[in-house]
């Protein structure tokens, strides 16, 4: 039945936000070789968590296109924004999170040391997929925000704090607000955090 559809895809996008949040509370901070194996374990498991947010955020998108579907596509466009950034996302998560740390585990198990620029372009490649992940989701969140509003489905204050969120996005953009640093994606994670679980809470409501 369509409404038991609508309650797991909420109740996914209020689990995948948790472990979202859950990610960035715990998330470790490093950025060489010594720093790096210091918080090997910690950084492994948050970014595994991350993976895992981007399942369940997955699957309650999905709700949510299927809940907005209009007639030109619009709904289906979000979503396939929204798939590209959680593509990107689980790249980031996957590269900074584990191929980082097990590479540089590795060499330096094997007495390597000298391996700070091949690092440093694994950061730099992760930032570009930062990008990517936030852009993608704003601009989806921003589709389905208008869609609330036109639709009237949800709270238009729910519609609104989309487009203000992208607003603010698009801002900090404008004045080089740095998205892929720690603080920068925690703020834009914890925002749309905001968005997402309310979101999931009214879709968890819905009937067919």
């Amino acid at each position: 039945m369509e409404d038991k559809f609508y309650k797991s895809s909420g109740i996914a996008l209020m689990i995948g936000s948790f472990l979202l949040v859950a990610t960035m509370v715990l998330h470790p901070v490093g950025d060489d070789p010594a720093s790096i194996m210091k918080i090997f374990n910690l950084a492994v498991f948050t970014h595994a968590m991350a993976i895992v947010a981007i399942l369940f955020l997955g699957f309650g998108f999905l709700g949510l296109c299927k809940f907005l579907k209009d007639r030109y596509g619009f709904s289906s466009f979000a979503y396939v924004s929204l798939v590209m950034a959680l593509i990107a996302g689980m790249f980031a998560g996957t590269i900074n999170g584990l191929v980082i740390p097990f590479f540089v585990k590795k060499m330096v198990d094997m007495g390597q040391t000298n391996i700070d620029n091949i690092v440093k372009f694994a950061f730099i490649f992760n930032k570009c997929l930062d990008y990517i992940l936030v852009s993608g989701m704003s601009l989806a969140i921003l589709i389905w925000s208008l869609l609330m509003i036109n639709k009237k489905v949800f709270p238009t204050y729910l519609g609104y704090f989309g487009v203000l969120f992208n607003v603010a996005f698009l801002i900090g953009l404008a004045i080089n607000f740095d998205y892929s640093t720690l603080t920068g994606f925690s703020v834009f994670v914890f925002a749309m955090v905001v968005w997402v679980v309310s979101t999931g809470y009214l879709l968890s409501k819905e009937k067919s």
